[in-house]
C-alpha cells in the first residue's frame, strides 16, 4: 500500500496518526469492560473453573505467539527495507510493515478485549497491558526511523530538515 507524503514530516505524521489510531481502536471498549470488572457489574459467560483455564491459556499462548511473529516478521522486512534503493522506497516498505504491526497489535489487544467480555478473567487484563507496552516500544520517532532504515547522513539530513522526498 503506498501512501503519499512529500516530506519527512508528512511521512511521520502519518505513520504516527496510525500508531495512535491502532492503540485507540480497542482503548475504549476495554476501558469500559475494565471499569465494569472493578464495578463487579461486568456479565461474562458462566464459566467452571476448568472451561476458563482451558479457554484462557490456548488463547494466550496464540496471542503471545503472534507478538513473537510479529517480532519476528518486523525483522525480516525490516532488513528488506533497508536495502530499497531511495530513500521514498525504503519509507514506503517501512510504512507497509509498521502497518502490519500495528495492525497485528490491534488484533491481539481486540482479542484481549473480546476475552475479556467472555470470560471475565484478568489474565486478559494484564495481557493488554503487555499488549500495549510492546505496542508502545514500536511508536514510532524519527530516530526510530533512521536507526531501522540505516539511513545515510544525506537521508537523515532530508527528513530532519523536512525537505521534500523525490
Amino acid at each position: 500500500m503506498a501512501i503519499r507524503f512529500k516530506n519527512g514530516e508528512e511521512y511521520y505524521n502519518k505513520i504516527y496518526t496510525l500508531f495512535n489510531l491502532s492503540v485507540a481502536v480497542t482503548l475504549l471498549p476495554f476501558g469500559y469492560l475494565v471499569l465494569e470488572k472493578h464495578s463487579g457489574s461486568l456479565v461474562s459467560m458462566p464459566l467452571d473453573s476448568w472451561l476458563l483455564w482451558s479457554i484462557s491459556l490456548p488463547s494466550l499462548a496464540a496471542l503471545g505467539y503472534l507478538v513473537y511473529w510479529s517480532h519476528q516478521s518486523f525483522i525480516a522486512d525490516k532488513a528488506s527495507a533497508k536495502t530499497q534503493p531511495n530513500l521514498r522506497a525504503k519509507l514506503q516498505a517501512f510504512h507497509t510493515l509498521l502497518l502490519k504491526r500495528f495492525l497485528t497489535y490491534t488484533g491481539i489487544s481486540g482479542a484481549c478485549t473480546l476475552l475479556l467480555f467472555i470470560t471475565g478473567s484478568g489474565l486478559f487484563i494484564m495481557a493488554y497491558v503487555v499488549t500495549m507496552i510492546l505496542l508502545s516500544l514500536s511508536r514510532p520517532t524519527l530516530n526510530l526511523i533512521i536507526e531501522a532504515l540505516d539511513l545515510a547522513e544525506e537521508e537523515e539530513k532530508i527528513l530532519i530538515d523536512k525537505l521534500d522526498i523525490q
